[in-house]
């Protein structure tokens, strides 16, 4: 799998807010299909019921994400038999319990096991003595909210993708604890899916609840099984090549066939087990000591048969009684002879000799012997690294649906799909010469964006059609980085062929819009960013930014030599932008910071510093932070 190192610094803008759901299937209890009202704003009573048809015969309590306005919240949980009308009195339990002031998930466990029957329709209800709100929802005061039910999405019933409840019907960590518990004493291959999910399971508690989590060492034991049968065979690899190795600390010139074999050993493990694990392999450094040794052997002064340290006449006279069989030479002399490269020591090779002692040659065929494909990538990433790398690359590709609409955020906790992330991810896509997902991404935007009419990147997609209207710059450039980056590296196939001119029209109308709606600065030769996304003050800014500057510089440069041939007035448009912005950059968004010239950050006016005073006046922010990155 290729490396993207651009787009490591880039991946944490794919990233979001752990929301907990699914840490055990016990944990979750099967739905009804309809939609109802929960909370009601303003902590009053809710007036309607959520339904739930259990699978198990207890419950425990009940998980919820709420946002509470108060210290100490009275929360009343009741649990209902059938549907919940207006004045119901069909109560099984009722409990009040106490939360924080807080935004989070909280488990309301009951002091005590309340009985149901499976299968059958119940309800509960959540009313607070304080304002507290499902979490991401606000409105009126005597407003309800409404949540859907959505297996597909997200497994249970939601708002806006933020998972609603889960019936608890044991406390998680005991759910946990129960599963590592049935994990048998002696594991094998066939258990590994079993410890797989209580890892998963184990890994999906909240924090407080993992302390929970008693028998943990017996998964961790059961998880070091596993990984030794699996890697029984990678290990003995590895001794045979150590061994391989240590073999070979004197090298001759008859090493090569001993060296062939570690080297196909070598080569054997990479295919098997990835490249990202030789380092496993300790003395594998090693390996290029004995090739150049054994090279040094070989490439002995070519020609210099009668060992005086010079290439000469002699050499070639030498050389040439030898191919005509009047004298004879050591092995290491008559190999070292062998100049032409071609197994034989002739009259060709003291032709060479010769022109080579009278200066009309300047040098020899090498005769040095390449193994070890490892060495270019050896070393370059650890196996914890790469794990992380295919894990996160995996979790993007599992987040596309299938017309390429796109969730930014695995739990929801950003709730749509993000022009900006989009780019970025098609750049990796790109990257890993995965082209058929790249354009299925670029596809559903561009298609978006001409349903909608829109002349640059929405800041937010949503899936019901809708997108946000913030003017967020810098996600254009992003993404034209990203279709030159698709239109440059792909296949020339039917596929491929017609989206390109398909797009060809969206594209040049991003490219052009910023310029002609006159947000370049006159004097500052930089574009305006009105909603620059900046952890700085965990704030929106409008500002003159070095990360859309960079990325619109490059952006147009590659529009323009893309199109240079078939639209050359607007390439030079774009070209002559992409210069100034250039030296903009480096004219305006620079400093010097102990004797060297760094970027800065941005130009700008926070979103928090207008709140304050709307006439607040613009900043040069010299700070270094991610921003600063954006040139790599």
């Amino acid at each position: 799998m290729k490396r993207i190192m651009s787009f490591l610094l880039c991946v944490v803008l794919l990233l979001s807010f752990p929301v907990v759901i699914g840490s055990a299937a016990e944990a979750f209890e099967s739905q009804t299909n309809s939609s109802t009202p929960l909370f009601q704003i303003g902590g009053s009573n809710n007036k309607g019921g959520q339904e739930f048809v259990p699978s198990q015969n207890t419950i425990k309590g009940i998980q919820v994400y709420l946002q509470s306005s108060a210290a100490n919240n009275t929360v009343t949980v009741a649990i209902y038999k059938g549907s919940v009308a207006t004045g119901s009195t069909n109560v099984v339990y009722q409990e009040a319990l106490t939360i924080g002031k807080q935004t989070k998930w909280f488990e309301l466990v009951f002091s005590k096991t309340v009985s149901v029957t499976p299968g059958e329709l119940y309800s509960f209800t959540v009313n607070t003595a304080e304002s507290a709100v499902l979490y991401g929802v606000t409105g009126n005061s005597g407003s309800y909210l409404g949540l859907n039910y959505d297996l597909a999405a997200i497994g249970g019933w939601q708002r806006g993708n933020i998972a609603a409840f889960k019936i608890l019907s044991k406390e998680e960590h005991q759910i946990v604890m129960d599963m590592i518990d049935a994990l048998p004493s002696k594991v094998t291959l066939a258990h590994q899916e079993q410890v797989e999910a209580a890892r998963e399971a184990y890994n999906a508690l909240l924090t407080a609840n993992k302390y929970k989590v008693t028998n943990l060492s017996k998964l961790e034991a059961a998880e070091q099984a596993i990984e030794t049968i699996i890697n029984a065979d990678r290990d003995k690899l590895i001794a045979e090549i150590t061994q391989g190795i240590q073999a070979l600390s004197t090298v001759t010139r008859e090493s090569e066939k001993a060296i062939e074999a570690v080297n196909q050993k070598i080569m054997d493990f990479g295919y098997e087990y990835g490249n990202y694990q030789y380092n496993l392999i300790e003395n594998l450094a090693d390996f290029s000591t004995v090739i150049e040794a054994y090279n040094d052997i070989i490439n002995y002064v070519h020609g210099n048969v009668n060992t005086d340290d010079k290439i000469d006449a002699k050499d070639a006279l030498e050389v040439l009684k030898v191919s005509v069989g009047k004298a004879k030479f050591t092995e290491k002399q008559g190999y070292a002879a062998d100049v032409s490269n071609d197994t034989k020591f002739d009259a060709k090779d003291a032709l060479m000799i010769l022109q080579y002692s009278v200066g009309k040659r300047k040098n020899f065929p090498s005769q040095s012997l390449v193994f070890s494909p490892y060495e270019q990538q050896y070393n370059l990433y650890s196996v914890k690294g790469e794990t992380l790398y295919q894990n996160t690359y995996q979790s993007m590709i599992d987040r596309i649906e299938e017309d390429g609409y796109t969730h930014t955020s695995i739990t929801g906790a950003y709730d749509g799909m993000y022009g900006r992330d989009t780019s970025i991810q098609i750049m990796a896509h790109v990257a890993e010469e995965d082209y058929d997902t790249a354009r299925t991404l670029l596809n559903y935007m561009v298609n978006f964006h001409k349903n909608k009419n829109l002349k640059h990147v929405a800041h937010t997609m949503y899936s019901n059609g809708n997108y946000s209207t913030n003017d967020q710059v810098d996600a254009t450039f992003f993404f034209l980085h990203a279709w030159y980056q698709f239109a440059t590296l792909a296949p020339n196939n039917a596929q491929n062929k017609a989206f390109i001119e398909g797009s060809y029209a969206k594209v040049k109308e991003f490219a052009n819009y910023y310029l002609d709606a006159g947000y370049l600065h006159s004097n500052y030769n930089l574009l305006f960013n009105p909603c620059f996304e900046h952890t700085r003050d965990t704030s929106y800014w409008q500002s003159y930014d070095l990360l859309t500057n960079v990325y619109a510089s490059q952006g147009l440069h590659e529009m323009a030599e893309y199109f240079k041939k078939t639209d050359a007035a607007n390439a030079k448009k774009w070209e002559d932008a992409a210069a100034k912005i250039a030296a903009g950059v480096h004219k305006n968004l620079t400093v010097e910071l102990d004797g060297s010239l760094m970027y800065a950050e941005l130009r700008g006016r926070s979103q928090k510093a207008i709140d304050k005073d709307a006439n607040a006046k613009e900043k040069f922010v010299a700070g270094f932070s991610w921003v600063n990155l954006a040139p790599m």
